[in-house]
């Protein structure tokens, strides 16, 4: 199994099985959705004096996800495939991340805070330790349907002193969350 398919793998299972362990309320909810993001990349290569950049330019990724609540606390398993067509960047990175996020739980529109997100990714040449941090509203749509824009920092980075790719851009995430009637 290749290294991409096997960090999904892990966290899917971790997903599964972590989402629920949260507390033994009933305030939990399950959600699945589709993601896409346009932004602007930048890559670089670190050495003794700090960091050189090398090459930036416009990209995006899409990928789809799952996840878990319980209360303001959320966990995502998110897999996700960068494409950029700028020579100099790495142009396609498959990438699966587990996210750890807050969001308010009233109301139609809710802010959401992603803490942070670790995972890896497979490059065309060397794998990477994946970083990505942001902040966007959830917008219930319908009972269970909602749209979530996004800002998000990402960062592919291979080691102290090797190269790094970061992208900033704005994301949308539109998804189905498994709601009880009575909790809205």
């Amino acid at each position: 199994m290749k290294t991409p398919l096997r960090t999904a793998a892990a966290l899917a299972a971790l997903a599964f099985f972590a989402a629920p362990a949260f507390s033994q309320d009933d305030d939990r909810t399950m959600e699945v959705y589709v993601i896409g993001s346009y932004g602007r990349a930048a890559e670089s290569s670190a050495g003794l004096y700090g960091a050189a950049p090398k090459a930036s330019g416009g990209g995006g990724f899409f990928g789809a996800g799952f996840g878990g609540y319980s209360g303001l606390i959320g966990m995502q398993a998110e897999f996700q495939q960068w494409r950029t067509p700028t020579p100099g960047v790495a142009r396609c990175l498959n990438t699966g991340v587990m996210n750890f996020l807050l969001e308010k739980r009233t109301g139609s529109v809710r802010p959401s805070f992603l803490l942070f997100g670790i995972g890896g990714t497979q490059g065309v040449s060397k794998n990477y330790l994946f970083l990505e941090t942001g902040v966007g509203v959830t917008i219930r749509v319908t009972h269970g349907l909602f749209v979530r824009p996004q800002f998000r920092l990402q960062d592919w980075n291979d080691g102290p002193l090797g190269h790094s790719q970061m992208a900033l851009g704005a994301t949308v995430a539109v998804g189905y969350r498994f709601v009880a009637p009575d909790y809205l």
